[in-house]
């Protein structure tokens, strides 16, 4: 579409890329074509529902992060190995490139260097929030990432990859 601008990758090229500076926004009058799939996407006009799209992407993303970082603490605490167990995962019900990129990253524990920085993260929770409280929406679970953020940054963690927060619970 002329004179949009893409918000979001096709989830081919989501494995290597989640986030980067080509989502921005070029103008805020605008209006965003978000691509979804290779065959799926939604054009925003005005571009703040664009934005609201791409921050809803990004909070399903940090619930995914942080559901696997919860989901490995439990079973390395009962014993099983948490790369078996992100590859049962990924080799079954959750074979989906969010899995798979981020999951690896928990397991392997290797947050250096960030792809997309825990602040970027915190902040997109906060507008998050933002955007619920205005559009008088209960997001209970983006309260608790904000709240995982906020302790991944007390503990000198801003800079790490966001997918640091799904470490936070092991400690």
């Amino acid at each position: 579409m002329k004179g949009s601008a893409s918000f979001l990758l096709p989830v081919a090229r989501m494995k290597k890329c989640f986030s980067s500076p080509a989502m921005r926004p070029v103008s805020k009058t605008r209006s965003a074509r978000l691509v979804l799939s290779r065959s799926n996407a939604i054009t925003c006009n005005p571009l703040p529902k664009a934005n609201l799209v791409k921050l809803s992407g990004n909070f399903l993303i940090a619930t995914v992060i942080e559901s696997l970082g919860e989901a490995m603490a439990l079973v390395e605490k009962g014993g099983v190995n948490r790369h078996q167990f992100l590859n049962l995962l990924t080799s079954s019900l959750f074979s989906i490139p969010v899995y798979e990129k981020y999951g690896t990253i928990i397991a392997d524990r290797h947050f250096e260097p960030a792809g997309f920085a825990a602040h970027l993260g915190q902040k997109d929770m906060k507008l998050v929030l933002a955007a619920a409280e205005e559009l008088k929406v209960a997001l209970p679970f983006a309260s608790i990432l904000r709240d995982r953020f906020l302790d991944l940054a007390a503990h000198g963690g801003e800079n790490l990859d966001w997918s640091a927060i799904g470490s936070v619970v092991v400690k």
